[in-house]
């Protein structure tokens, strides 16, 4: 049957389609597979477009309700029905501080995706039109701007690999009615009657009000976050510009005297973007207006932090940093260094073995190698053995920042601090 212009586009059409649009050079596919209804479609018409050796499931074990295990065995079941592999992790989806449980669980369910995708490898989500219009009246009303507006994307880049939403534009009852025709069975998760969630509360209780009086709200809502997308894209290139001419004295830093010449909602546009340059959340907005008060207002020997969840900003020598929340460290921790032919692991860094040798200072094979942390009032051994100087002063002088000096891995052979790990020897 020919399919009419104004007839919603075919599922599995529209998974080749964009499949073939934005990854032709794709080396696998990999469904995220929760088990309820949608991706269990969506793992359906994987398994029967694409080649199988190719296509495997990956389920993400929250361990939220009693029947968690018995939802990951399901999905294990489907899949090898369908001759697929399921890989299933688990995660602690925790809420931290200033985390609702819904934005704890979505982190840790795409750090877990994208840790497993593999360089090239193609990850898919079954999010559909009705969830689009959910997003952009969660980011309404929770105060966010044009990119909280333009909702999910159908392109992103996620790890080493890519992640894509081929369903976008289809309706939640298009899929239904697609599963109900191919008599699949599927889960249904208990929170998604739940009303405590305010995305079931606006799918439950606000959706079908505004339908009853706009029939095509899902539609007009979709359009109005690509829309949204565009804005947000021209407010990115905008931000882009602003900083080449705001850049620190480090590649990834901002100049704050720079900054402050720019027009206020500039700043903003600039912080926002260049926080998620560096792989971390966009702040609030309350948090992000007190940032950028902080960074161009502060008094030049003020040294402003401003932390929200999942990032941190600090200012140092007129630059500002944006940092992830760094791992506590324990600074009487003492790491022997045995097989220094392999890297060390850290709880913070990886330090490779080649490290050793940028300290060009002989190791012998049967020294004793140790990684201590600063405890205060070490001396570091000058290069042309005259004396040592001070290891704080030493720090300060080749630019690390105060917030980095205890974390610095200082080397000690038999008991002698020869140097420390990315820091020229004086």
């Amino acid at each position: 049957m020919t399919q009419r212009a104004t007839d919603p586009p075919d599922p599995a059409e529209r998974l080749n389609a964009v499949l073939t649009e934005h990854a032709p050079q794709r080396t696998g596919v990999a469904v995220a597979f929760s088990g309820g209804p949608d991706s269990t479609l969506l793992l359906h018409l994987a398994a029967e477009n694409l080649p199988r050796r190719r296509v495997r499931a990956l389920h993400i074990h929250h361990g939220w309700h009693a029947d968690a295990d018995a939802w990951a065995d399901h999905c294990q079941q489907v899949a090898r029905g369908l001759g697929l592999r399921c890989d299933s992790v688990r995660v602690d989806a925790g809420a931290t501080r200033g985390e609702g449980p819904e934005a704890a669980a979505r982190e840790a369910r795409y750090t877990a995706l994208g840790e497993r995708l593999r360089p090239g490898e193609v990850l898919l989500t079954a999010h559909h039109r009705d969830d689009q219009a959910e997003t952009l009246l969660l980011a309404l009303l929770r105060g966010g701007g044009v990119h909280g507006w333009a909702g999910m994307p159908v392109r992103r880049t996620l790890g080493p690999g890519l992640h894509l939403r081929p369903w976008l534009d289809i309706p939640r009852d298009c899929l239904q009615a697609e599963l109900q025709r191919r008599d699949i069975e599927a889960l249904d998760d208990p929170a998604n009657a739940d009303t405590d969630y305010d995305r079931v509360w606006l799918r439950e209780r606000v959706l079908p009000v505004l339908r009853e009086r706009h029939g095509e709200i899902d539609a007009t809502l979709a359009r109005a976050a690509v829309q949204a997308g565009e804005a947000a894209a021209g407010v990115d290139s905008l931000a882009a510009h602003d900083f080449v001419t705001c850049r620190g004295t480090h590649t990834s830093t901002l100049d704050c005297a720079a900054l402050a010449t720019l027009p206020d909602f500039r700043q903003r546009a600039l912080l926002r973007w260049w926080v998620h340059r560096e792989g971390l959340p966009r702040p609030g907005a309350a948090r992000l207006e007190s940032l950028r008060r902080q960074l161009v207002g502060a008094a030049a020997d003020r040294n402003p932090h401003v932390a929200w969840p999942g990032g941190e900003v600090r200012r140092w020598r007129g630059d500002a940093w944006a940092l992830a929340p760094a791992p506590t460290l324990d600074p009487d921790a003492v790491y022997d260094w045995t097989d220094r032919r392999q890297p060390l692991e850290l709880p913070h860094r990886r330090i490779p073995s080649e490290a050793l040798e940028a300290l060009t200072c002989p190791i012998d094979a049967s020294s004793h190698v140790q990684i201590r942390f600063r405890q205060g009032g070490e001396r570091l051994p000058r290069r042309d053995g005259e004396g040592s100087i001070a290891l704080k002063r030493w720090l300060a002088d080749n630019g690390v920042p105060p917030w980095e000096r205890d974390r610095i891995p200082l080397v000690y052979v038999d008991g002698h601090l020869i140097g420390a790990i990315g820091v020229p020897r004086p």
